[in-house]
């Protein structure tokens, strides 16, 4: 009886794992579809498949809060405010800057390390406003997108996904050679029987 219990709390456990891992892949999936048809799309603009994106730093006009090679985070931009850090879209490139002015729909930002104030846009040029950074995190992120890492990484899930079948093919194998063996077994005794009768 406590075999049988332990039997299908582990089979329950194996499908709750199975049913996160499902989740997680398609969570993935979905964020690298969502930011690659972004990026086809536009591609200075940000992807935000959950309201959030990243970015890195290219300058250091936000010196010494946020640096080069910065990964930074930002959120869908709501209602904005003097003082916020927003990433926006010059046209030609992305721009961390802190918002000094604001007109209507008209804002002016500059660089915390900057000297002079840039260009007034419009707010429908601001992608998201800032609220983390991962320091360095852009050094990380050009060595993971680089393409031997890249490639490396598919080798090494292939051949653990390989692995993985070999292994659960030898332990399928392995339970139906101790199912034959116990059908044997039952087959002999019941065959002792039929001659003791």
């Amino acid at each position: 009886m406590a075999q049988k219990k332990n039997k299908t709390k582990n089979k329950t456990l194996q499908i709750v794992v199975r049913c996160i891992i499902a989740v997680l892949i398609c969570a993935v999936l979905y964020t690298a579809v969502f930011f690659v048809a972004v990026k086809i799309q536009n591609p200075n603009a940000v992807p935000m498949p959950f309201g959030f994106g990243a970015s890195l730093v290219l300058s250091g006009s936000m010196e010494p809060e946020i640096s080069t090679d910065d990964l930074v985070f930002v959120k869908k931009p709501g209602e904005l405010h003097v003082g916020d850090v927003v990433l926006y879209n010059t046209g030609r490139s992305n721009v961390l800057h802190r918002i000094t002015k604001i007109d209507g729909d008209m804002i002016t930002t500059q660089g915390d390390a900057n000297n002079t104030e840039d260009k007034p846009f419009s707010k429908s040029a601001v992608l998201g406003v800032y609220i983390g950074k991962i320091p360095s995190g852009g050094k990380i992120i050009r060595f993971v997108t680089n393409p031997p890492f890249v490639m490396a990484v598919v080798f090494l899930l292939m051949t653990a996904a390989v692995i993985w079948m070999f292994v659960e093919d030898h332990r399928e194998r392995k339970k139906l050679d101790s199912i034959k063996a116990e059908i044997e077994s039952i087959k002999a005794e019941n065959e002792k029987k039929k001659k003791k009768l």
